[in-house]
């Protein structure tokens, strides 16, 4: 695999610009490398907007480094090369420049007309989205460790978790004033636990390899008025064992499920965890909590009052199901045994 990208002069623009000059400026910068004079740009979210052209809409992206941006070029650019129908392509104009703009790589993508996150409420958009997860990892697989790829670095995936127990259990105290530490300290043993099983495995560096997505929420699933899915938004694409991304698409849909490992198994091919002890304890592992409680301290007093509703119900509604469900796991890690 060879894909020869020519890098172009820095934009040289004012870095302290930012909103509607900074937009302006963009439209003029992209308006001229696209040939699109009566081109119009509105804002998506941040570092993010859709472009409009005579006759085609694109979506463009601000990355934060080159780096970033070309593991996401090429790894498109292969899956194309392999036929897949599931990504979306990137500007031709990338095939003879990089555009860089303020210092920054911008990404123009193919724009999908009438799309929609999914939604893991309904049964076949989960399926679906698995199905296309599983082919993302299948394909990688055959290509991970291609020289052109030797920037995406290898997920290690349980130092992460240490860390985000080590940080939640430091955060405790700064936490119990708002709801009752019976539930902190509960999920802090869960976390604990989990961690201590995995750590145990000396096979917990796993055998196959692929390329991981790393954030497989609904919206980073698109579906058309066709029923056709796409997969967006490699940001966090990393080199490791499937079983990683398995368990956070798991994570993920286990709350429109009941709670029930029962459920979770029906969704084929995560049932042939059925017997991984690996599986099982990770499962344990409570990493949603984790995660925004430790961004949540991070956040003003604006943004905490916005993110705690939804933090009480995940930590205190949500928390018989997950208790039931953290037996329902120790009972099949006996029943391996």
């Amino acid at each position: 695999m060879e894909i020869l990208l020519k890098k172009t002069m820095t934009s040289r623009i004012n870095p302290k610009l930012e909103g509607d000059d900074f937009k302006h400026r963009l439209l003029s910068f992209l308006s001229l490398k696209l040939d699109e004079p009566d081109a119009s740009l509105i804002d998506l979210k941040e570092n993010k907007w859709l472009l409009f052209c005579e006759n085609k809409k694109w979506f463009v992206k601000r990355y934060p480094n080159w780096q970033r941006f070309e593991k996401q070029f090429l790894l498109v650019e292969e899956l194309l090369k392999h036929n897949v129908q599931f990504v979306l392509p990137f500007h031709e104009i990338h095939q003879q420049e990089t555009l860089q703009f303020m210092g920054n790589p911008i990404g123009v993508m193919q724009w999908l007309e009438d799309s929609n996150a999914i939604s893991y409420k309904k049964e076949q958009d989960r399926k679906s989205a698995l199905f296309i997860l599983k082919a993302f990892h299948e394909l990688t697989s055959t290509f991970y460790q291609d020289p052109s790829f030797s920037n995406v670095r290898k997920n290690h995936w349980l130092d992460k978790w240490e860390y985000r127990l080590q940080l939640f259990h430091q955060n405790i105290p700064l936490l119990h004033s708002m709801i009752p530490s019976y539930y902190f300290w509960t999920y802090l043993q869960w976390g604990y636990y989990a961690m201590n099983q995995l750590t145990s495995h000396q096979n917990i560096e796993i055998q196959s390899q692929c390329f991981l997505h790393g954030d497989v929420a609904h919206h980073n699933f698109l579906k058309t008025k066709d029923q056709k899915t796409f997969l967006i938004d490699f940001d966090l694409l990393t080199k490791g064992d499937p079983i990683i991304d398995d368990l956070q698409f798991a994570y993920r849909i286990l709350p429109y499920i009941d709670w029930s490992l029962e459920k979770l198994w029906l969704h084929s091919p995560l049932n042939h965890y059925k017997n991984n002890s690996i599986f099982l304890n990770a499962l344990m592992y409570p990493t949603d909590i984790f995660r925004e409680w430790n961004r949540f301290i991070r956040k003003d007093s604006t943004n905490k009052r916005k993110m705690f509703p939804f933090l009480y119900f995940l930590t205190v509604k949500q928390f018989t199901e997950r208790m039931k469900f953290t037996h329902s796991l120790h009972e099949a890690i006996r029943n391996n045994q």
